[in-house]
């Protein structure tokens, strides 16, 4: 029998995911200590329900690796047997236990674990914890846009990191329980969402509800998305952007099942994403697969386009 439930809240940066995490911990999910969370910032008004220890081993943990949060390559391979990553590997066995110990349920979000759970599946399994995952994605249109704005991100390399991170997370992922939440339809009905997520994920939703319900109301409002994309921007990204994106489409609604069609496109676009990466860690001295060349091409193409708002 399982110790606890952990519930891990995948997703790409400005994604939602601090949104869909305070909706978590409101059904009762804790997040950690409570001096642990992070607070509000003037890209994120409602908090970024984050656990800063989290937070601050996974930075700590690329940089060893030289790897920065907006990053489009991938991590360097065999990097989770490497003795750089074994002193991490105690220590977020420490942190787990001083944080969650003592709840039968907890979550954590933090964009960079879409690189680094398979650091978080290797140390869970030796903690008798139930992982599981809920995956939230948006636009990639609007994210770029996002990122801009914030970070001022080139809005073609935004697009990269978006995809990097999504198709990691998902080959992460890989043989876990996961649920797809589309932010759009979370903003749209958070309810209805959130009760989907609650059921799927075995959270008991609570009888005393009207903390939830009011609490959500009063934040979540469409207001908080600044950046709203059309059909034509989509069209414009790369094929491999936009088929990601149907993918997690197709993920996010009801009714859903992940057969072996869904799960060879998802093999199919992380085996060009990879050869894409080699392709300029080989100094161009040989050229990739066909099929991955001409992903590169289309992908080439995009650094020339601008993703406008």
């Amino acid at each position: 029998m399982h110790k606890s439930k952990a519930i891990c809240i995948l997703g790409m940066h400005r994604s939602g995911t601090s949104s869909v995490a305070r909706g978590v911990n409101l059904l009762g999910v804790s997040l950690g200590k409570k001096s642990q969370l992070g607070g509000a910032g003037e890209d994120n008004p409602t908090g970024f329900w984050e656990n800063q220890e989290i937070s601050n081993l996974e930075t700590r943990l690329l940089t060893r690796l030289g790897i920065t949060w907006d990053t489009t390559k991938p991590l360097p391979k065999n990097w989770l047997q490497s003795e750089a990553v074994r002193p991490f590997n105690d220590e977020l066995s420490e942190l787990i236990s001083s944080n969650f110990d003592s709840h039968l349920s907890w979550a954590w979000k933090h964009p960079q674990t879409c690189l680094l759970l398979p650091l978080w599946r290797e140390v869970l399994e030796k903690s008798n914890a139930k992982l599981s995952c809920l995956f939230v994605f948006r636009n990639p249109s609007e994210v770029a846009s996002s990122l801009f704005k914030r970070d001022f991100i080139p809005l073609d390399k935004a697009i990269g990191i978006w995809f990097h991170y999504n198709i990691v997370a998902l080959e992460n992922a890989a043989g876990l329980p996961i649920v797809f939440l589309n932010y759009d339809r979370f903003l749209a009905d958070w309810e209805t969402e959130l009760r989907r997520c609650s059921a799927s994920l075995d959270i008991e939703w609570p009888r005393e509800e009207e903390q939830l319900l009011e609490t959500m109301s009063s934040f979540l409002k469409p207001s908080l998305r600044h950046h709203v994309s059309t059909p034509d921007k989509l069209q414009e990204l790369p094929l491999p952007v936009r088929e990601l994106f149907h993918v997690l489409l197709e993920a996010g609604t009801e009714p859903f099942t992940r057969d072996s069609r869904w799960g060879k496109t998802i093999q199919r676009l992380s085996r060009e994403f990879y050869a894409y990466a080699s392709f300029f860690e080989s100094g161009f001295n040989l050229p990739p697969p066909s099929r991955s060349a001409r992903f590169f091409q289309r992908w080439r193409k995009s650094f020339h386009k601008r993703v406008q708002e």
